[in-house]
C-alpha cells in the first residue's frame, strides 16, 4: 500500500478503518509500532516510490520570494504543513529561518498538492493578506494533468466562456454584493431587523403601555405583563417568545434575500460568444480588465479564441466520510456555490495513456473543489486516488498551485508590500507540452511613490 493511500486511510473514522481492515484481512491487526524518532526511517516505507520526504533533513524548501512581510515557497507534493509529524513545512521553516519568531498561515494547500504558498512573517501583514481572501481579492491559477483527452473546445451543450468574455464572467461570479455590516442590516429603513425573544417581550409591553396612555382599560393579564420582567416569565412563556423570534428570523432572512436580489445588477451576457470586433475604437471591458502590463493580441471574434469550461456544481461535505466532499444538487441546502473555469493547455501521454494539461481558475475556495469538478466531468486528476481510481499508480497527484496574486487595493498597501504576484515553474512541462498559452490574472503592478517633481534632463 502506498504512503498516500495509507495517509488517506488514516483520516477515516476509527470504525471505518476497522471495517476496511477486517474486509481486507480477517486476522487481527498487529500491535502498532512505536513512533519513529526524528531522523529515522520506517523500513516498510523505504521501497515505496510514492510520497514526499521521509526525514526532515530531506525536506528542502524552495523559496520563491522573501520580504519583511511574506515568505513565498514552492511547496512540494505529499508534504504536510504542520501537526504532530516528523516532516512538516512548519518544522522546516523553523530550521531554515531561526531569525523569524513566528510564521503565520495565510492560506493552505492540500497534503498532496504542490505549488505557491504565501506565509506571513508579521501579524499585521498576515491579517492584511487574510482579509484579501475573505473579500475575494485574490487570484489563483492551478495546473493539473487529467486522465483522458479533454477537448480543446467545450461541447455546445456544456457551460463555457470565451476568453474575451472572461472578465465579465469573473466580475459577475466573483464580485457579488458585499455583505453589509451588522448595523446596516439591522437598522434598515426598508424592513425590520430580526428580533430576539426579550425584544419581542419588550415590544408587547410597549403595546400595552401605549394602550394605557391612551386611556383604555387594561385587563388583568395586561397589568400583570407590565409588572413582570423577562427573567420573571415562566419557562413555557419564554419558549413561546423564542419560537416567535425564530419565525421572525426567517421573515428577516427572506426579506433580506429579496432586497439583495432586487439590488443585484441584472446581467444577461452570452459568455461563450466572443467580444464583437466593432468596439468604437475602445478595447472591450473584458479585455481591459484582464490585460497585463504588456499588450496582448486582440482576440475579438477570431475562430481560434480560447474557450474555457465552466464547472459550477455545488459542493458539500460527504455525510459518510469526514474527509471527502461531494457534488450535490442545487436544491440541496448543504451545498455551497462552487465555480471553476478550466482551459485546455495541451495533450500528451503518460505510460501510453492519454492525458490533458489544464489551467484551472477557481472562483471559490471549497475543499477539494478542483478535484471534484474535474472528476465529476469525467476527467479525474492523475494520481488522485480519492476522487479517481484507487489503482492509480502515478508517483504523485498532478495538481499544482501555479500562480497567486494578492490584490491589495490601496496605494499605501501596494507601496508597502510591493509586488505580490507570485509564480512557480510548471512541474509538468516535461510530461505534457503547453500548446495554448492562457493567463487569467490581472497583473497591475503598484506604482512607485512620487517623492517630488522630476527635473528635465538636457
Amino acid at each position: 500500500m502506498s504512503r498516500r493511500r495509507a495517509a488517506s486511510l488514516s483520516n477515516l473514522p476509527t470504525s471505518s478503518r476497522v471495517l476496511r481492515n477486517h474486509a481486507a484481512k480477517a486476522t487481527p491487526a498487529p500491535p502498532v509500532a512505536p513512533r519513529k524518532q526524528e531522523g529515522h526511517l520506517d523500513e516498510s516505507a523505504i521501497e515505496d516510490t510514492r510520497g514526499g520526504p521521509l526525514t526532515l533533513d530531506a525536506l528542502e524548501l524552495e523559496v520563491l520570494s522573501r520580504s519583511p512581510y511574506y515568505l513565498v515557497i514552492n511547496k512540494g507534493a505529499d508534504v504536510r504543513l504542520d501537526g504532530d509529524f516528523n516532516v512538516t513545512i512548519e518544522k522546516a521553516l523553523a530550521r531554515d529561518f531561526p531569525d523569524v519568531p513566528k510564521f503565520r498561515w495565510i492560506h493552505q494547500l492540500d497534503f498532496a498538492t504542490s505549488g505557491v504558498m504565501c506565509i506571513g512573517t508579521t501579524k499585521e501583514s498576515t491579517s492584511a493578506a487574510s482579509g484579501l481572501f475573505q473579500k475575494k481579492c485574490v487570484e489563483k491559477e492551478y495546473l493539473a494533468l487529467v486522465h483522458g483527452t479533454m477537448p480543446l473546445l467545450p461541447p455546445p451543450s456544456a457551460p463555457s466562456v470565451a476568453f474575451s468574455r472572461l472578465a465579465d464572467f469573473i466580475a459577475d461570479s466573483d464580485n457579488p454584493i458585499l455583505p453589509k455590516k451588522q448595523h446596516e442590516l439591522k437598522f434598515t429603513r426598508k424592513f425590520k431587523g430580526p428580533r430576539t425573544g426579550p425584544s419581542l417581550f419588550a415590544m408587547d409591553q410597549g403595546v400595552v403601555r401605549r394602550k394605557m396612555h391612551a386611556g383604555d382599560v387594561l385587563s388583568d393579564a395586561e397589568k400583570d405583563l407590565l409588572r413582570k420582567k423577562w427573567n420573571d416569565l415562566a419557562d413555557d412563556l419564554q419558549q413561546a417568545y423564542f419560537a416567535r423570534a425564530a419565525a421572525d428570523r426567517l421573515r428577516y432572512e427572506a426579506e433580506l434575500a429579496a432586497q439583495l436580489q432586487a439590488e443585484a445588477p441584472r446581467v444577461d451576457v452570452q459568455y461563450n460568444a466572443p467580444v464583437v470586433a466593432n468596439t468604437g475604437g475602445r478595447r472591450p471591458r473584458a479585455m481591459s480588465e484582464l490585460a497585463p502590463t504588456t499588450k496582448r493580441p486582440r482576440l475579438d471574434s477570431e475562430p481560434d479564441e480560447p474557450m474555457g469550461y465552466i464547472f459550477n456544481q455545488p459542493i458539500a461535505p460527504s455525510p459518510d466520510h469526514s474527509f471527502r466532499m461531494e457534488i450535490v444538487p442545487p436544491s440541496d441546502p448543504r451545498g455551497k456555490v462552487s465555480t471553476t473555469v478550466a482551459f485546455v493547455l495541451g495533450h500528451g501521454t503518460i505510460d501510453g495513456k492519454p492525458v490533458t494539461k489544464v489551467l484551472l481558475r477557481p472562483l471559490s475556495g471549497r475543499r477539494h473543489q478542483l478535484r471534484l469538478h474535474l472528476s465529476q466531468y469525467g476527467y479525474p486528476i492523475v494520481g488522485d486516488v480519492t476522487y479517481g481510481s484507487e489503482e492509480d499508480d502515478a508517483p504523485r497527484m498532478m495538481l499544482h498551485a501555479w500562480k497567486l496574486h494578492l490584490k491589495f487595493n490601496t496605494p499605501d498597501q501596494q507601496r508597502e508590500y510591493g509586488n505580490t504576484c507570485f509564480k512557480s515553474a510548471d512541474p509538468f512541462a516535461h510530461l505534457v507540452k503547453t500548446t495554448t498559452l492562457v493567463s487569467t490574472l490581472s497583473l497591475a503592478k503598484p506604482k512607485a511613490p512620487r517623492v517630488g517633481r522630476k527635473s528635465s534632463l538636457k
